[in-house]
């Protein structure tokens, strides 16, 4: 039976069937509406009544952001994992072309780009000049990953051609205290990218490029 089939009446002889249904259902209270007649003041009922519906609600929006952000973490895990096999099936000079391919069509950026600053050890890998080497070293002085904002030339620097403002992920490429180079994912949005998000899923395949390429070894 639909709710709009049901009377208030079947309501009121169900809950005169059922003395204990509240007792028994005690979350229900929470949706209820139930006034106190108390001379224009709120009863403490009342109060309580509101407070656990705020909290209700609180919940709910948290248990929902959980759920949105597991999924999010879902979708780039499975990028990650289908960008990996991409580097293993191809050789390193076929990165610079293939893999801000793939980054930008597995994760939620507009723009891609890896930079080598030394070569990886693979013939046909194109190094960065000295003026786009500058402007990364620039952005990233301590060798740290980097979310945030990116003016104009920053932005050209990264990736390329002429840019307008707007923000990045960058992770320097390291291999023990040497920068072998870049990798970093861009957005056209200026607080796509901030200082509070993490990179765990850039550096791990910064990681795995800077192993591949090097050896365990080398």
């Amino acid at each position: 039976m639909s709710s709009d089939q049901i009377t208030e009446t079947q309501v009121l002889e169900f809950l005169a069937e059922q003395p204990d249904f509240f007792t028994r259902h005690p979350e229900a209270l929470a949706e209820l509406a139930i006034p106190h007649i108390s001379d224009g003041a709120v009863s403490l009922v009342e109060r309580q009544m509101a407070l656990l519906r705020e909290r209700n609600a609180t919940l709910r929006q948290r248990l929902s952001d959980i759920t949105d952000l597991a999924s999010e973490n879902d979708n780039r895990f499975d990028g990650t994992r289908a960008l990996i096999f991409a580097l293993i099936d191809s050789r390193p000079a076929q990165w610079q072309e293939r893999i801000p391919q793939q980054m930008t069509k597995r994760f939620d950026c507009d723009y891609a780009a890896l930079h080598w600053f030394e070569s990886p050890g693979s013939a046909g890998c194109a190094l960065a000049g000295e003026a786009t080497k500058a402007a990364l070293l620039k952005l990233l002085p301590h060798q740290q990953p980097l979310c945030s904002p990116l003016r104009e030339h920053e932005m050209s620097a990264v990736f390329g051609g002429d840019r307008a403002a707007g923000s990045g992920a960058l992770v320097p490429l390291l291999r023990e205290e040497r920068c072998l180079g870049v990798v970093a994912v861009g957005s056209r949005e200026a607080n796509h990218y901030q200082s509070g998000d993490g990179t765990l899923f850039l550096e791990f395949i910064a990681d795995v490029m800077v192993r591949l390429c090097t050896g365990p070894h080398q």
